[in-house]
């Protein structure tokens, strides 16, 4: 559970008593995180900012792969991007992630595909993440 200032001067707003943290502003972007599930392990997440009237959750679980020099994460899963002010919500899944050359000099990318959907908008997008 946090919370990020998005604004310097935060005393002209209220406390947001009623969101994920109580002692956050209504201007603040507040996140709060828990594992769901021990077998599969299971994280889910919460996040908003009252004043943008935006909000997001998601839940994502992984497997993964060791490949001789690299290991593979499959992020399984997906999210809720809502903007309140439109009266859009944005669905989403993850790409994979590896991890690379990691017994020399590690490094990290993402790879395979993800979706962004608005059922209201009909919009959709698939962005390919291109691995080297």
């Amino acid at each position: 559970m946090c919370f990020y200032k998005c604004i310097p001067d935060r005393s002209q707003f209220q406390d947001n008593v009623d969101g994920p943290v109580p002692w956050a502003k209504m201007c603040d972007f507040s996140f709060i995180a828990e594992q769901v599930s021990h077998h599969p392990p299971i994280s889910a997440f919460y996040a908003e900012c009252p004043q943008a009237n935006v909000s997001c959750n998601a839940f994502v679980h992984t497997k993964s792969k060791f490949m001789g020099t690299s290991i593979g994460v499959h992020n399984i899963g997906h999210g809720m991007l809502s903007l309140n002010n439109h009266k859009e919500d944005y669905s989403f899944s993850y790409p994979s992630g590896y991890a690379r050359s990691i017994f020399n000099v590690p490094w990290f990318e993402f790879g395979g595909s993800c979706y962004l959907t608005c059922a209201q908008t009909c919009f959709r997008a698939q962005i390919e993440f291109q691995c080297k």
